[in-house]
């Protein structure tokens, strides 16, 4: 992975393997749906992922979560 992941995108992601939804991880947040999707998306361009599964699995794989 070139960039590390913000904090903010690593406390979204975890929240994401622990199977939440990006509504339920935006009202936790108190942030929007979009924002939480923006940082889905940067965090699987960061680590060349197409989808949200093989996100969790490459982040698990590479010791993040």
């Amino acid at each position: 992975m070139s960039n590390p992941p913000t904090i903010r995108e690593t406390e979204i992601v975890l929240m994401v393997a622990d199977g939440l939804s990006s509504k339920m991880i935006a009202d936790k947040l108190s942030i929007s749906q979009n924002t939480v999707i923006t940082h889905i998306e940067n965090i699987k361009r960061k680590t060349g992922t197409v989808n949200t599964p093989n996100l969790v699995y490459y982040l698990t794989k590479h010791g993040f979560i």
